[in-house]
């Protein structure tokens, strides 16, 4: 018996706990339809849009920790890519990268691209076909800032596409369009 009085002891306690809860939640209701997504919040602390080197992409965090790889869902990706192709210019497979913006505008002086506003790193470059975008090549990032930048969003395409590589080759193939984003902010 006594157990038994325990036991729904336990049970109205977390209903009292799940009530008020919920009365809490319904009182502080979002609209969930007015939310920007993601990428329209952070759009003001984008620098621009570039073709980045893959293997100056580093997946620790300075504040933080990003995800495990999940070895299963590399396989997947890297058969996927195999099967129907890259398409690292869609948009919605944009690496999201973080670094600051001194390193960015190093990056712009070394190209020639200084002075050039952001606006126009966040567009393929004049004169490039629709299918495949030109957008300003980060190739000698390592050599020019000396330090790899943050990945926030794609560290599992990332190592599928170096997975990819070791039996393709591709020295030139090891890079991805990354949305960059400002670490200072």
């Amino acid at each position: 018996m006594k157990r038994r009085s325990q036991a729904k002891e336990v049970d109205n306690k977390k209903k009292r706990r799940c009530d008020n809860s919920t009365t809490k939640r319904t009182s502080e209701a979002v609209n969930l339809n007015d939310r920007k997504s993601i990428r329209e919040e952070a759009e003001p602390y984008r620098l621009g849009t570039v073709k980045f080197p893959i293997d100056a992409l580093s997946p620790v965090w300075s504040m933080g920790t990003n995800r495990l790889i999940d070895e299963a869902h590399k396989r997947k990706l890297c058969g996927l890519f195999k099967d129907l192709g890259l398409r690292r210019a869609d948009v919605g497979n944009r690496i999201r990268v973080v670094c600051s913006r001194d390193d960015v505008e190093k990056m712009k002086d070394a190209m020639g691209l200084a002075g050039e506003e952001n606006n126009n790193m966040s567009r393929p470059l004049e004169g490039a076909q629709a299918k495949e975008p030109a957008w300003p090549y980060f190739k000698e990032w390592m050599q020019i800032v000396g330090k790899e930048a943050e990945l926030i969003a794609g560290n599992h395409r990332v190592e599928a596409l170096k997975e990819m590589l070791k039996s393709d080759g591709g020295i030139d193939e090891r890079w991805w369009v990354c949305d960059l984003y400002d670490k200072g902010m």
